[in-house]
């Protein structure tokens, strides 16, 4: 149940039959945002092709995806595993700021705990990804142009890598356009 809509929404993974509803979601979900690059929906479809969804959710409400959130391995410094990014997130523009984001981060945040993340970074509006206990660690972020948007989530405050980075796709345009 999503509080904040008082309806029932339901949290499950992907399967093959959500692609191309995820997809024309993404797509409409990030058409009119600036900060867009027009090709999260292909990221995503990338991320699938090469095997890199560590978690793939859906949000559904009465048989039709309104939500979907993507992990990915990232890689630390240090070469240690269970580090995951969060995104692409999507939800249908008019269900936005409703809570069926939240219920996605939460979900798939408990999802990789419990598969022993270490942690999760992402790149996004801290004024939303800090309720999650995400914070601003802009001397990690992997490129200086988005610092003040990289974001970082410790489930164990002992672990501090030098630096992260996110999965090959999100930067392999070939990947990325389907070649």
């Amino acid at each position: 149940m999503c509080s904040q809509l008082n309806i029932t929404v339901i949290v499950r993974p992907e399967t093959s039959a959500d692609y191309a509803a995820i997809g024309e979601l993404t797509e409409r979900a990030f058409r009119d945002r600036w900060y867009s690059s027009k090709t999260e929906h292909h990221i995503i479809n990338a991320l699938r092709r090469v095997g890199a969804l560590s978690v793939s959710l859906v949000a559904e409400q009465n048989s039709k995806v309104v939500g979907h959130i993507a992990f990915s391995p990232a890689k630390s410094s240090d070469g240690s595993d269970g580090w995951f990014s969060l995104g692409p997130i999507s939800v249908e523009p008019e269900l936005q700021g409703k809570g069926i984001g939240e219920l996605l981060v939460r979900t798939g945040l408990q999802i990789i705990q419990e598969q022993g993340a270490k942690g999760c970074i992402l790149v996004g509006d801290i004024g939303y990804y800090k309720r999650f206990g995400f914070i601003n660690v802009p001397e990690l972020a992997p490129e200086a142009e988005f610092a003040s948007y990289f974001h970082i989530l410790r489930f164990n405050e002992s672990t501090r890598p030098e630096k992260i980075e996110f999965h090959p796709v999100f930067h392999d345009t070939a990947l990325i356009n389907g070649n």
